[in-house]
């Protein structure tokens, strides 16, 4: 451009450019936010079709609600320049992080089309198409184990015919893989299942070959199906390490509670997702003061024997299922060691992967920024991942004081698809002390079979 001013925005530096358009770094002096303010070619403008899709799927995509996916502020046309604003992420994008690392990990790739699998989902089910995405759509930030996905590309118009059932972006999620894991374009999503290389770790390339399918019968209904199916894959190829010793205990009925969930997304299905908001964080679901309901609820069950023992579970109210993926959850009050929580949530979901994605959903939703290095809860709040004695990884961990003074800790395990929440109302920075102490006491905090 060679002005700095479109209209009500400052334009301030460019950050791209190609085939749609220009991406600019610019001040909006109406909201007084600095945004992503991407201008489409200027030939487009006189394309009345064109027009209103962008129009319409820049509406769509604002309605969504989805951690992983960059937040579209509007569109419209300014000096005859169709534009669109969406939210400025920090970060760097996929394409760039490959042409400078070349092939990531099996685990990290893994890890990464699962978070896009989260936000594709989530645009089929809100009737957004998106026009991709390849890896200079998707942006990521933070490092290691706090990697996290910011899909762009959400508002553009994808063309017209491109299937709006999810297809689309199952394939080009399976190019996305690809990607990740050789280094190499993502261009397999237009070749087909002959694309797949055969240079994929074991098991990768059969889920590559899946999700690159046109057939119907042969390919993954969502993109997290395709997400499930590489996590199996990669650990079928890579067992990780686990409490051997006591794991198995449970596993029998963590394997009912992939089925049930089927079940309870069919009898749940068309529920509101957008629930009263209750005290403390945000990812809590109302707790109903009503009998659980018999012992067929497998889910309940399964989580019902695994809360900590510092919990009388006897004692725990049934909550409904929430729409991060949890299938059970419990709210079991304080515990009975004192001081410590004086109220607590407990979450099971269908699989480590699910709990891992919702976990730092909730980190995103609740502010929550990785601990710099270095820095410990609760002295600095904030999210990371614990050790355990031997050095192995545990899980995840968080611990923050919210806008009404309450001290909040939570945290997952990593041998579990589950989480834990606890709470000292109007606790402040005392009741985070009180928090990490009995959370670190690991006999009153572990998921643990009884």
């Amino acid at each position: 451009m060679q002005s700095d001013r479109f209209g009500p925005y400052r334009i301030e530096a460019p950050l791209g450019r190609g085939g749609a358009g220009e991406v600019y770094r610019a001040l909006d002096t109406e909201h007084d936010r600095v945004v992503a303010l991407r201008l489409l070619p200027q030939a487009l403008t006189a394309d009345a079709g064109y027009r209103e899709r962008l129009h319409s799927a820049a509406a769509l995509a604002a309605a969504l609600d989805e951690p992983h996916v960059v937040p579209v502020h509007r569109s419209g046309e300014i000096e005859g320049r169709l534009f669109l604003d969406t939210r400025l992420v920090a970060g760097r994008d996929l394409a760039a992080v490959l042409a400078e690392e070349g092939p990531m990990d099996p685990a990290r790739a893994v890890a990464l089309v699962g978070q896009t699998a989260r936000a594709l989902d989530a645009a089929s089910a809100g009737g957004v198409v998106h026009p991709g995405p390849l890896p200079s759509d998707v942006v990521l930030s933070g490092s290691g184990d706090d990697e996290f996905v910011h899909l762009t590309g959400l508002g553009l118009p994808a063309e017209p015919g491109r299937p709006a059932d999810g297809r689309g972006h199952v394939r080009a999620l399976a190019g996305l893989l690809v990607a990740c894991l050789t280094g190499r374009s993502a261009d397999a999503a237009a070749a087909g299942p002959a694309a797949a290389p055969a240079d994929l770790p074991p098991g990768l390339e059969e889920v590559v070959r899946r999700g690159l399918s046109d057939d119907p019968g042969e390919g993954f209904a969502t993109c997290g199906e395709l997400a499930a199916a590489a996590e199996d894959a990669l650990r079928d190829a890579a067992p990780g390490p686990g409490r051997a010793g006591w794991l198995p205990l449970v596993l029998g009925a963590l394997a009912v509670v992939a089925v049930l969930a089927v079940v309870l997304v069919l009898l749940l299905g068309g529920g509101d997702d957008d629930e009263a908001g209750t005290e403390g964080p945000t990812t809590t679901a109302p707790v109903t003061r009503t009998p659980s309901t018999p012992p067929e609820d497998l889910a309940e069950e399964a989580l019902r024997r695994v809360i900590p023992l510092n919990f009388t579970n006897v004692e725990c109210d049934t909550g409904e299922p929430t729409p991060d993926g949890a299938v059970a959850v419990l709210g079991c009050g304080s515990a009975q060691n004192q001081p410590g929580p004086e109220d607590s949530m407990f979450f099971l979901y269908t699989d480590q992967a699910t709990a891992d994605a919702a976990f730092l959903a909730d980190m995103e939703r609740n502010g929550l920024a990785p601990l710099p290095e270095g820095a410990q809860c609760p002295g600095t709040q904030g999210h990371g991942v614990y050790t355990l004695d031997d050095g192995e990884r545990g899980g995840r961990f968080a611990c923050w004081i919210d806008e009404d003074n309450n001290a909040i800790w939570a945290w997952t395990q990593d041998d579990l698809p589950v989480e834990g929440l606890v709470v000292i109302v109007d606790g402040g920075t005392f009741g985070l002390d009180v928090l990490n102490t009995w959370w670190n006491a690991q006999e009153l905090s572990e998921f643990v079979p009884h």
